[in-house]
């Protein structure tokens, strides 16, 4: 057994509710960028049973796994602006 914590796929500008996150008087969240980190882990299972994993680090909405490269469809500062 093993256990892994990648980071996560949310978003991290107060949208998803936390602990240090807040909303405004008409219940809309108000913007509070956590220090959280984005990231994956791929978990390969092979027929014997046996597994192994794979952690991919999300940085500026890039990630690189096994060689190819992967962009998010939003840039992080239209995320601030909005």
């Amino acid at each position: 057994s093993a256990a892994i914590s990648p980071g996560c796929l949310c978003r991290t500008d107060g949208a998803v509710p936390s602990v240090n996150g807040s909303t405004h008087i008409d219940g809309s969240p108000a913007q509070h960028f956590e220090d959280w980190q984005q990231g994956v882990a791929i978990i390969t299972v092979e027929p014997n049973g046996d597994y192994y994993t794979e952690l991919v680090q999300i940085k500026d909405g890039v990630a690189w796994f096994r060689g190819k490269k992967f962009t998010s469809d939003k840039k992080l500062s239209a995320l601030r602006a909005s």
